[in-house]
């Protein structure tokens, strides 16, 4: 790899470094294919070889990847469960020391007209 293709896989995301690690196997066995040393049955065996040990590699890693990926995704959606989970908690809990302020508030207000009818009466 080049120093700047180097560069670039370092700063992108792992899909796409493993997209252009695929690209370039690729261009390295139309290469291979083309040169005229891959005559040779055995060489060209030995190539095979190794193009395909590098493919399970990536493919490993592509597994690993996705694994990865979706253990997050999980682990995001359990954690959006939960707050959503808490968030309804808290608005009830709102709700029930909302209303008791408002009744002990008008607590008093209700215990003044029963005193004001009883006066009237």
């Amino acid at each position: 790899m080049g120093s700047s293709l180097l560069l670039s896989a370092m700063k992108a995301s792992p899909i796409s470094r493993l997209k252009e690690e695929m690209k370039q196997m690729s261009c390295d066995n139309e290469k291979d294919l083309k040169d005229e040393s891959c005559g040779e049955e055995n060489l060209c065996a030995g190539e095979t070889e190794n193009c395909t040990e590098k493919l399970q590699l990536l493919m490993a890693e592509k597994e690993q990847l996705q694994a990865e990926l979706t253990e997050r995704l999980k682990r995001l959606q359990a954690d959006f469960d939960n707050f959503r989970r808490r968030t309804r908690q808290e608005k009830e809990e709102m709700a029930v020391i909302i209303t008791e302020g408002v009744v002990a508030q008008l607590l008093p207000v209700l215990d003044n007209f029963e005193r004001a009818l009883a006066v009237a009466a």
